[in-house]
């Protein structure tokens, strides 16, 4: 590969950059940004033409930053006509018109919000958006960050309907590898979005269970013909044996005499009566058992092991198929998207009849592309940008990345993708980065000199060679007592044999510890300290990270942190549902929704977060009016979350009970939980907007409860402080980081393989579910290629030292079998040797060290080293600080449904007294035919219906089929609706209401959709509510709301005017029953008083006379407001006059009342007062 000369680099065509880490991978970006912009040696092109994609909104957020602070920097250079940056400076020199480029940065700077930097997924979203025509996407989907609700559906469907039928013992055999859905999910769940070939069973499982049952019978008539239970008892056989003590054989004999078909009596299963076994279990005495033939239960073995396999292969195929198949049809009729369907659904466009159109609309749109870690693509991905950007195209297509920092297999990126692309680029168009610009020389060899020596080095060195890169001039460097310290050290634990890391992890966390203390302590007495230039500065805790592999190692670390009085935090690629306070939130949850329920309330007080003790409980149970107290506050609290939502439910909740001020107090780790809690409550709050009502919201965390996702931006862990504290960080999560030490304690740990997912020959993704020897050895080279990248950017995260914990690790358990050539270390420093004796890890270590670049030390016992950093530690005094503003709302916007939503419905005296009962859900009736009684129902149905009518009412609309069709495929009504609908609503638009003749068809001054802001001044809850019981006692106003001060915004479906007076109109697709009968007069006030539809029809009559009055001189109310007509139109047809149709119309003196309320003008508050009492 070439080296990348910034300036000369061609800006046009496919291009690879290889930049190894620290190369200066994003300074690489922005300046080929800036290139791409003022055009030099290529077109010039504006933010919006230069596509940039990258993985994470943090790394878009980043490179917008730098792209922004070059942009500006560079323009005052380029007005200037010189820099202090060689490289700016020889653009200046080289670009045809300077001034002209000074402009063209100014632009830029101007229009960066407009700068196509994406992720992936927003990058393909907008494509599909924008080009909707050419991709035939649907409009108005909807993304989801979540799609387990949809993934569990699919399952749980397919297991009803494919596992839950089999036979009996086949069902039996299933549930032994899948006991619950939940299984079979976890098992499909990282296949779905992959392409993926399975290899098909051998044998047809019913077959198989068919010769094994033929095989079962004969073997049990032989077994109860022969007596051959009665025979092995009376046989004398060895007492210490399986055979001999006799158990075993009753329960064989019980299962023979049965119809099981599957013997579980023992682990062993049939091989307990192999003939060996039933040989190696005779004495000498014992009588002969020759005539006993016991070889069909070697077959009845085989037999059933070809059977499970069989059986597993063939449901995950079929699993595989379906679930993914389900899983898109639960969202395609919920129209939604995943941000993996974003990929898969730009792909599939591309690759349709319109997708030439298609890739030349976003080639055109976007003429030059730079893909940001490309190293972590898959087939998708590249499929996308190859087919966009062919390599014979001359647009500009620039893959950035860095294989051997490949890292993300378990999130579905593909190294051989990546091998795939960088073949098909010309190898005159590869180039690489070869300084390292961010740790010091001595690391920088050392790296150089580990991974040179190896033989295999990534194993894929074909593909993934490594090459060695050079040190830049680095001021800054580390110095303990005056002198510099090696890059890299070798801290070696010495044992006879290879061990577990649970047999080394005490004396390892120990010597990591005392590395870092010890350096503390120097610092303390400024003998440890980072220097640069003529600078120095005392070595910090915030310097020190310690890379683990999961929260296990990390945990172990902590504790000896923490023992050490050295204070840490933990940075992980973590779900917060995975936490202990994610699990006791939600008991307190379902308390809070449920606080009649006594043992749920029970049940939370002694969860972890409230803290409650056995003797503590006991004291709250025996007083008998505390615990009264107490369930009234959940009562209290349930109330809060119906009223407020649940971020004031839960702080009421979480100050009443002391929560946080308890939790710093009694856990060690208390603030990291304190985090994890405000972050759920976050997370609840944001989810209630789309989960409406306890238990949809309920159902939500359930959900998030069983699957968390680590993956998932939102879910992830959250840092705890922001002290400069030595940082615990996973190496996946390390990986884009740097730190000036770096400590990796458990160097030599590695994971065995046990899911068979690996590449064939051709590159394929395979997986094979019976996890055979040679797939699973194949599973294996990929995982330990995968372990020799993580470990490379492990190393590579240090800018002045890495220190690593070594020893000599086995297979597992307490076997002595060497494991060391299963790790990434190992391989890189022993190769293919095969006598692998106990000390070959440290001579290979010692042998490498130079004392220079590269240092071995041997771990010795030492006595714990403890921080006593007290003395320097003065107490700060705090004060509040004190708020230059009110913290209340002076303004705010409002709505008939914000305030609807703060009735509180009073119970009646005693409920709490009354038994609780529970009524049986009623059975749902479905019509047989396709009707309007039985179109969808919900807000979707009812925003379609709503834009149905309101085009069908504007002058000269096309015919209501077609408008009917058109919103149909824009809100995604299925297509068998659209006659139903068109019939029911040109009927509806025909149904009489007010008076005879009047009707939908032949309204002549109307206007549709007019939204209103009625200014509302102070206005008290107790005022509102006195106003509406005065005059419309029926009402029983009991609205809870702050005081009003701003406006009441609203939207009114239909204003009309019929003979000189106007009405307002309001359509309702409630489903009150499925014939005309039940949308009389009596059901439809009942509705209107249920949803609160009386208090909508009143505040849209204040605005309609608000209005009026506005716009007439002699406006009267009597003699201009007609009322309020609510068209439930299922109820609605031309047969019968008023039907479906409900009218009403406000008085006008609580009309005036309310007007003089609004505009600040009414009562004093005790007069208000007394008439609510009244």
């Amino acid at each position: 590969m070439k080296p990348l000369d910034l300036p000369g680099f061609p800006l046009s065509g496919q291009s690879l950059i290889e930049a190894s880490a620290g190369t200066g991978k994003t300074f690489t970006i922005v300046h080929l940004y800036l290139r791409l912009l003022i055009g030099h040696q290529c077109t010039p092109l504006k933010v919006d033409q230069i596509l940039v994609v990258t993985f994470t909104n943090a790394a878009t957020a980043e490179l917008k930053h730098r792209i922004r602070s070059l942009i500006h920097r560079c323009s005052v250079d380029f007005y200037a006509g010189k820099s202090d940056d060689s490289l700016i400076q020889r653009l200046i020199d080289e670009v045809e018109d300077p001034q002209q480029a000074f402009q063209r940065l100014q632009l830029a700077s101007r229009q960066m919000d407009e700068a196509a930097i994406f992720t992936i997924h927003s990058f393909c979203q907008r494509a599909l958006v924008q080009h909707a025509f050419e991709s035939g996407e649907r409009y108005q989907q909807e993304l989801i960050l979540d799609e387990s609700e949809h993934l569990n559906l699919a399952v749980k469907d397919f297991w009803r309907s494919e596992i839950a039928s089999l036979q009996a013992p086949l069902l039996e055999l299933v549930l032994s590898f899948w006991g619950e859905p939940v299984a079979l999910q976890k098992k499909l769940r990282p296949l779905l979005s992959q392409s993926v070939q399975v290899q098909e069973p051998d044998e047809d499982p019913q077959q198989l269970f068919c010769r094994y049952r033929q095989c079962l019978q004969q073997t049990r008539d032989w077994w109860l013909q022969e007596q051959v239970a009665e025979q092995l008892l009376q046989a004398g056989l060895k007492k210490n044996t399986l055979l001999g003590k006799g158990e075993v054989i009753y329960r064989l004999d019980d299962f023979f005499r049965s119809e099981e078909v599957f013997f579980s009596g023992h682990k062993d299963g049939w091989q307990v009566l192999f003939p060996h076994k039933v040989q190696g279990a005779a004495a000498k005495t014992s009588k002969d058992l020759s005539h006993l033939n016991f070889g069909p239960f070697e077959l009845l073995h085989k037999l059933e092991g070809e059977l499970r396999q069989a059986l597993q292969v063939s449901l995950s195929l079929k699993a595989l198929a379906e679930v993914r198949q389900r899983l898109s049809n639960n969202k395609d009729q919920a129209n939604q998207l995943s941000p993996d369907d974003l990929l898969s659904h730009l792909q599939r466009a591309l690759g349709s009849r319109q997708g030439a159109d298609l890739a030349t609309a976003i080639r055109n749109q976007y003429p030059a592309a730079l893909i940001d870690e490309f190293q972590d693509t898959d087939a998708t991905q590249f499929g996308i940008f190859s087919t966009l950007y062919p390599p014979q195209g001359q647009h500009c297509l620039i893959m950035i990345g860095d294989p051997k920092q490949a890292i993300y297999a378990f999130r579905g990126a593909d190294i051989f993708t990546y091998i795939q692309a960088k073949r098909l680029v010309d190898e005159q168009r590869r180039f690489t980065l070869d300084t390292n610009w961010r740790s010091r020389h001595e690391l920088v060899e050392g790296v150089n000199h580990l991974f040179e020596q190896s033989r295999d080095g990534f194993l894929f060195n074909r593909d993934i060679p490594f090459m060695p890169v050079k040190a830049a001039d680095k001021q800054a460097r580390l110095l303990v007592q005056g002198q510099p310290r090696a890059g890299i050290c070798f801290n070696y634990l010495a044992t006879e044999d290879p061990k577990a890391l649970s047999a080394v992890q005490s004396p390892l966390v120990q010597d990591c510890v005392n590395q870092i203390a010890g350096l503390l302590q120097m610092a303390e007495q400024g003998e440890a300290v980072i220097q640069a230039k003529d600078q120095q500065r005392p070595l910090q805790p915030g310097d020190c990270a310690i890379l683990v592999r999961d929260k296990i190692e990390a945990d172990m670390i902590r504790t000896g942190l923490r023992q050490a009085n050295i204070d840490s935090v933990f940075l992980v690629r973590r779900s917060v549902f995975s936490t202990q306070m994610a699990r006791d939130l939600y008991i307190l949850l379902k308390a809070i929704h449920n606080p009649a329920d006594e043992r749920l309330v029970k049940a939370a007080m002694l969860t972890e977060m409230v803290g409650l003790d056995a003797a503590q409980f006991e004291q709250w149970l025996l007083d008998e009016l505390r615990w009264q107290d107490l369930l009234w506050q959940f009562f209290h609290w349930q109330k809060l979350w119906q009223r407020q939502g649940i971020a004031s439910a839960l702080a009421q909740m979480l100050d009443n009970l002391e929560i946080q001020v308890s939790l710093m107090r009694r856990f060690e780790d208390g603030m990291r939980r304190l985090t994890d809690l405000r972050h759920l409550l976050e997370l609840l709050q944001q989810q209630e907007q789309q989960h409406r009502g306890e238990s949809q919201l309920l159902r939500w965390y359930h959900q998030s409860l069983l699957e968390p996702d680590d993956n998932h931006e939102a879910q992830q862990l959250r840092l705890e402080t922001d002290d400069k504290l030595v940082q615990i960080v996973t190496m996946h999560a390390s990986k884009g980081l740097e730190y000036p030490l770096v400590f990796i304690p458990f160097a030599c740990k590695y994971s065995a393989t046990k899911e068979a997912l690996y590449h064939d020959d051709e590159n394929q993704l395979r997986v094979d579910f019976t996890n055979a020897d040679s797939a699973l050895e194949r599973a294996a080279y990929e995982r330990l290629a995968e372990d020799i990248r993580l470990f490379y950017v492990a190393l590579t995260r240090a800018e002045h030292y890495c220190s690593l914990g070594v020893w000599h690790p086995n297979t597992g358990g307490n076997t002595k079998a060497s494991g060391l050539l299963q790790t990434a270390l190992g391989n890189l420093v022993i190769g293919g040797t095969e006598n692998l004796h106990s000390t070959i890890l440290a001579d290979k270590l010692e042998a490498l060290a130079d004392g220079v670049n590269i240092q071995y030390r041997l771990i010795e016992p030492t006595p714990p080293i403890s921080l006593n950093r007290q003395a320097q530690q003065q107490e700060q005094q705090l004060s509040c600080a004190v708020p230059g503003n009110s913290h209340h709302q002076r303004w705010r916007l409002t709505s008939y449904s914000a305030i609807s939503q703060q009735q509180d419905k009073l119970p009646a005296p005693g409920y709490d007294e009354a038994p609780i009962t529970v009524m049986p859900p009623l059975p749902e009736i479905h019509s047989e035919q396709d009707d309007r009684f039985s179109f969808p129902r919900g807000a979707r149905p009812g925003s379609f219906l709503h834009d149905v009518l309101e085009h069908a009412l504007q002058p000269d609309s096309p015919p209501l089929a077609e408008l009917v069709e058109a919103q149909a495929m824009r809100y995604g009504i299925e297509s068998r609706w659209w006659p139903v609908v068109t019939s029911w609503l040109s009927d509806a638009m025909q149904t009489p209401f007010v008076e005879a003749g009047l009707c939908l068809n032949n309204l002549e001054q109307l206007l549709a959709e007019m939204e209103f802001h009625l200014p509302v001044n102070q206005i008290k809850a107790s005022a509102f509510n006195a106003v509406l019981n005065r005059y419309r006692s029926d009402l029983n106003a009991h609205y809870d709301f702050e005081t009003l001060n701003g406006a009441l915004k609203g939207y009114v479906d239909l204003i009309f005017m019929y003979q000189g007076k106007v009405y307002v109109a309001d359509y309702k697709s409630n489903h009150l029953g499925d014939s005309f009968a039940d949308y009389s007069q009596e059901a439809m006030a009942q509705a209107m008083q249920e949803h609160d539809y009386e208090l909508q029809a009143i505040l849209y009559s204040l605005a309609l006379h608000r209005w009026l009055q506005s716009r007439l001189q002699d406006y009267d109310y009597d003699r201009h407001v007609g009322g309020a007509c609510y068209l439930f139109l299922r109820g609605m047809t031309a047969e019968q006059k008023n039907s479906g149709c409900y009218f009403t119309r406000p008085q006008k003196a609580l009309i005036m009342a309310l007007d003089k309320l609004f505009s600040g003008i009414s009562r004093d508050d005790n007069q208000m007062e007394q008439l609510e009492l009244c």
